[in-house]
C-alpha cells in the first residue's frame, strides 16, 4: 500500500470543506492526526456565502425564483443570472423571459416597473441602489473564488 504525503491529505480535506463538508472530530497522537469530515446539513442556497454584501436579496431572489414569484430580488437575479451562473449559482429557471422576446419583458424593465408601481419618485434611485448591491456581491464572490 502506498503512503499519500500529508500533503496530499491537506488538499483532499480542504477541497471537502471547500464543498460544504466540516471536520467532526479530531484526534492527535504521535505526530499524526485523524480528521474525520461529514457533509454538513445542506442550506436551503448553499452556494451563497451570507458574508458577501447583498447575500440577503440573493438568497431571497434564488427562493422567489424557485417558487415561481415575480419579486424585487428574483428579478435582481434574473439581472445578474449570466455573472452569477458563471461564478457557479445555480439559478432556477424563469418561465416568464423563457417564451418572451419583447425588450419591455426584459427583467431590467420589469424590475424598474415594478419599482415605479409602489413609489413613482425614488424608482430610479432605488433601481441603481439594487443594482449596486447586485454588483458589489457579483465582485465578492468573484474576488472568493480566486
Amino acid at each position: 500500500m502506498a503512503r499519500w504525503p500529508a500533503t496530499k491529505a491537506r488538499r483532499v480535506l480542504r477541497a471537502l470543506l471547500r464543498i460544504g463538508w466540516s471536520v467532526k472530530r479530531a484526534a492527535a497522537g504521535k505526530g499524526e492526526v485523524l480528521v474525520v469530515a461529514v457533509p454538513r446539513a445542506p442550506r436551503l442556497i448553499p452556494c451563497v456565502e451570507s458574508a458577501f454584501p447583498g447575500a440577503e436579496v440573493i438568497e431571497e431572489g434564488l427562493r422567489d425564483l424557485a417558487e415561481r414569484r415575480e419579486s424585487i430580488p428574483s428579478l435582481l437575479v434574473q439581472i445578474g443570472r449570466p455573472r452569477l451562473e458563471r461564478l457557479g449559482l445555480e439559478i432556477p429557471p424563469d418561465s416568464s423571459t423563457a417564451t418572451t422576446t419583447s425588450e419591455s419583458e426584459l427583467p431590467e424593465h420589469r424590475l424598474y416597473h415594478l419599482l415605479a408601481a409602489t413609489n413613482p419618485d425614488s424608482a430610479h434611485s432605488r433601481y441603481n441602489a439594487l443594482i449596486r448591491r447586485l454588483v458589489s456581491f457579483e465582485r465578492a464572490a468573484e474576488c472568493a473564488s480566486r
